[in-house]
């Protein structure tokens, strides 16, 4: 799916790993059980892959890394600040991180505004939530992310 995705125009395929993380795993587990299959399933994909990861995943950050995607993409449990220089550091990009479950849900527009800017401040490189987004979530709270972006960047 992914390289058909590439030979039709795709910027960067994401990679979602929901079951895999820190939470239902440990680093150690993830490292000898995980680690390998993504690595060798990120070594077949034929243009830049982004590993999203479910749950804090602070814990693995720096193997994610190390998997041979471009980009990282995590939720707002993780440490972004922490996962942007580490990331860097090895030439990845950050996705992420605003809540979805919360803040893009059930929050205001001034809460994602507000969360959006605290992402750009701890230097994510993609501004985007940092999870699937509930199909009931409000529009309005969408675009503001948007707005916070194209704020930070005037």
């Amino acid at each position: 799916a992914a390289n058909f995705a590439f030979d039709n125009g795709a910027d960067y395929y994401v990679f979602a790993e929901p079951t895999s993380g820190p939470a239902l795993m440990s680093p150690r587990l993830w490292k000898n059980l995980v680690f390998p299959v993504e690595k060798e399933i990120v070594s077949r994909i034929k243009g830049p892959v982004v590993l999203h990861i479910c749950a804090d995943t602070d814990p693995i950050i720096e193997m994610m890394c190390e998997t041979g995607v471009a980009g990282i993409s995590i939720e707002e449990k993780a440490d972004l600040k922490r996962a942007v220089d580490i990331a860097h550091e090895k030439g990845v990009k950050v996705f992420g991180n605003v809540a979805t479950a919360t803040t893009l849900f059930s929050g205001t527009p001034e809460d994602v505004y507000k969360e959006a800017t605290v992402a750009l401040d701890n230097g994510t490189d993609f501004l985007c939530p940092g999870c699937g987004i509930a199909p009931l979530s409000p529009l309005e709270n969408i675009v503001q992310l948007k707005k916070a972006r194209d704020d930070y960047f005037k």
